[in-house]
């Protein structure tokens, strides 16, 4: 009888190590996602302030202008699913985020974040 308690104690100390284990990996690949989406956003933005530079400050009517000689393609947002969304609003409203929108480019001359890129929060 001895032996099977010291058993069941085994297994239930690996399971709970096991459990902890598997919570602390999803903890760093939702910090992974979040550090490439932050990445992305960079070389967004760096490729924006590259292309004002060659065009005597003028930004691009849209985000796409910049592929394929600032951008070889609009990176993507990595979602908390892991999938991954590169779509890109062209647009003056800075909250037109839906779920399938990555990226807010605003185009609108008169807006104060005009030429900035949003990047969509919710992942």
């Amino acid at each position: 009888m001895k032996i099977k308690s010291e058993i069941i104690i085994a297994v239930f100390i690996t399971a709970l190590l096991l459990v902890l284990c598997v919570d602390k990996f999803f903890d760093l690949k939702t910090q992974a996602r979040q550090g490439l989406n932050d990445k992305n956003f960079t070389t967004i933005n760096e490729a924006l302030s590259v292309y004002r530079g060659d065009n005597e400050g003028r930004c691009p009517d849209t985000l796409e202008e910049l592929i394929p000689f600032y951008l070889e393609q609009i990176p993507p947002i990595y979602k908390t699913n892991g999938k991954e969304i590169s779509a890109v609003k062209n647009t003056a409203n800075t909250t037109d985020f839906d779920k399938d929108t990555a990226w807010i480019y605003v185009t609108e001359k008169t807006s104060p974040d005009y030429c900035k890129i949003f990047k969509n929060n919710r992942y």
